[in-house]
C-alpha cells in the first residue's frame, strides 16, 4: 500500500470501530510486530506464504462467529 502500511492501517481501523474482525496476511513475520497485531484484538494473523483454504476457513470462522444469534451457546 503506498504511503500507508498495514499496522498504520489496522491502527486506523480500530480506532473508527474496534468491533470489526480482521484478518492480517502479511509478509512481517518479527515477533514484536505480531505481537503488536494480536494485541490490537485482531480475529487472526496468518503470516504469507498461506494456503487458500486457511484463508477460508477462517473466513468462514468470522462469519459464523458474527451471525451467531444473541443469546446462544
Amino acid at each position: 500500500m503506498k504511503g500507508l502500511d498495514g499496522l498504520a492501517l489496522l491502527k486506523q481501523v480500530r480506532t473508527l470501530d474496534g468491533s470489526i474482525p480482521l484478518i492480517v496476511v502479511t509478509s512481517k513475520q518479527a515477533k514484536a510486530v505480531a505481537a503488536e497485531v494480536l494485541q490490537m484484538g485482531v480475529f487472526a494473523y496468518v503470516p504469507k506464504p498461506c494456503e487458500y483454504l486457511q484463508l477460508e476457513h477462517l473466513v468462514a470462522l468470522v462469519f459464523s462467529a458474527a451471525f451467531k444469534p444473541a443469546g446462544s451457546s
